[in-house]
């Protein structure tokens, strides 16, 4: 986070065990938390903040420690501190699942789950991107209900390729819709699925190999 920190219009300087982006010779545990306190103090005095950090579910040990003495000391300052995580990444050898019930509780953080998307979401995500009749917007809601299952990752990506297959085309500032005859995987979406597979046992595996042919 402090690696592209831009240290102009009179901000203080970043705490300097982090301030290259990587751990440098790390001080007593309880003298960098403060070092990083007094940071977002002085930074938040100057003018009101928003903090960042996505994927929580990869964090180690020393991040997660660092978070939650941060935590209870948030409400102090005019800061908004946005942390992301994937729930199908809770694997229990990860640090972050043994401290995500302290992370909500120290912290008294509001937790947000962000559900799939309904029809209803589908459309407003389509009706934003082309301009369709209500028929032709219809079909591709409903060909995205059926194929993404309201994944929202999954239904860009879906949308994206019937793009580039000119499925879905733009003649004129016009857009039009074409046939909906077949189903296709865009690739990111393939190596994503594959991705997930192999953290899988073999037994696993095996399991799904049988699940995808017998119907």
């Amino acid at each position: 986070m402090l690696e592209g920190y831009r240290r102009d219009r009179g901000l203080p300087p970043p705490p300097s065990t982090l301030a290259s982006g990587r751990v440098a010779d790390l001080p007593d545990r309880t003298a960098l938390f403060a070092e990083v306190r007094q940071f977002l103090t002085s930074l938040t005095a100057k003018r009101p903040s928003l903090i960042v950090l996505e994927d929580l579910h990869w964090s180690d040990e020393e991040s997660l420690d660092l978070l939650r003495n941060i935590g209870p000391h948030v409400w102090h300052w005019p800061v908004l501190l946005l942390a992301t995580y994937r729930m199908d990444e809770l694997l229990p050898a990860r640090p972050f699942v043994q401290h995500l019930p302290a992370l909500v509780r120290e912290s008294d953080a509001e937790r947000l789950e962000l559900g799939r998307l309904d029809r209803s979401g589908l459309q407003q995500l389509v009706g934003s991107r082309y301009a369709l009749p209500a028929g032709d917007e219809g079909l591709i809601v409903e060909y995205l209900d059926r194929f993404s299952e309201g994944n929202p990752f999954f239904a860009v990506e879906l949308m994206r390729v019937l793009e580039e297959e000119h499925v879905i085309e733009s003649q004129s500032g016009t857009w039009s819709l074409g046939e909906l005859d077949r189903v296709v995987i865009p690739t990111i979406v393939n190596q994503t699925i594959d991705r997930r597979i192999r953290r899988l046992g073999d037994e696993s595996r095996k399991a799904l190999d049988i699940a995808a042919v017998i119907g």
